[in-house]
Order: C-alpha cells, then structure tokens, then sequence
C-alpha cells in the first residue's frame, strides 16, 4: 500500500504512481561511508532518502547498511555505485533493492507488466 497526501485536485487517472518507497541494502559499505551523512549521498544517488533502519542507525550490523528511500520505478534503476575511494582509489558499491513493484511503462500504474501481463511483485534482486 502506498500513502500519498490529499489534496482537491484529486484525480485516479491524473495520479499515476511511480515514485515509491524501497529498502535499498548496501552490502560490504566501506568503514568510512557509516555516517549519516555519507549514507544519505549514497542514497540520494538513487532516489530522496526518508530513513535508515534501527540497526544501521546505530551501526549494530557489519554485514549492509539497509536504508528507506523513495524511487522511480519507471526508470531503470542502477545496481552499483562508482565511489572514489580516499585509501582504496575507485570502487564499486553494489545496491540490492530488498524489493521492488512491477511498473507498465504502456499505462503507467504499478502492478503489472505489459509484456507478460504478470500482475505479480517482481522478485527482489538476486543475491
């Protein structure tokens, strides 16, 4: 279920949803990117961070950083970052979507593909 804010103007076949919110993991997150402020530009390079989750806040798990942020799924969506590392030089920083909705590019709504006609989630990134 999505939640979008009211307003008069209201209208079903004007609101078309393609912005919704998603876990976004970052595995193996360098020492130095455990920062609020270096996870939200790691973020916003995906999409508007809304928040962390309660054990990356508190930098409680080694293993992904696991952050709420809102995207569009009309767009293709990147699966790594390229970071210039201070100590390491450039490296790749890979993104796993914990889940993300099917998107028909021909009628613009979530839930579907055109293609197939699948009226299912598609699955989460493969690990």
């Amino acid at each position: 279920m999505i939640l979008k804010s009211w307003s008069p103007q209201f209208s079903q076949e004007m609101d078309r949803v393609s912005i919704v919110p998603v876990w976004v993991l970052f595995h193996d997150l360098d020492p130095f990117l455990w920062t609020q402020s270096a996870l939200s530009k790691l973020a916003t390079t995906i999409g508007t961070p809304l928040c962390a989750d309660m054990n990356t806040t508190n930098q409680e798990r080694l293993s992904f950083d696991s952050v709420l942020i809102d995207v569009d799924v009309s767009t293709n969506l990147p699966t790594e970052i390229v970071l210039n590392n201070p100590i390491q030089g450039r490296t790749i920083q890979s993104i796993e979507y914990e889940w993300l909705p099917y998107y028909c590019h021909c009628c613009k709504k979530l839930g579907h593909l055109r293609q197939t006609g699948n009226w299912e989630k598609r699955s989460p990134t493969p690990k």
